[in-house]
């Protein structure tokens, strides 16, 4: 599913128009990221929690010219499930 595809089924599932859907979904984007900027964690109804973490500076060799440089530190975003997400998942059949 890409983010068309996700704005036009809730869309039809709320009843509303897919450019208010498109604008909430920014919004919710919005203070989501500013969330996890100033307090770090940020629950997401009981399905978990986005956490931002550090990534550690890190050595690392080019494949195609077998050269070896550095990866300087970063920030990054991450989404830890809840168990009551994990333990419904279990229970879907493909």
């Amino acid at each position: 599913m890409n983010n068309k595809e996700l704005i036009a089924e809730l869309s039809k599932k709320l009843d509303i128009s897919q450019k208010k859907v498109g604008s909430f979904m920014q919004a919710f984007v919005d203070v989501i990221g500013k969330n996890i900027v100033d307090e770090n964690q940020t629950p997401f109804l009981s399905a978990g929690y986005f956490e931002q973490h550090q990534r550690l500076e890190r050595t690392t060799i080019s494949p195609t010219t077998k050269e070896s440089y550095t990866v300087p530190a970063k920030k990054a975003v991450a989404f830890k499930s809840s168990a009551a997400l994990k333990n419904h998942l279990k229970t879907l059949t493909v």
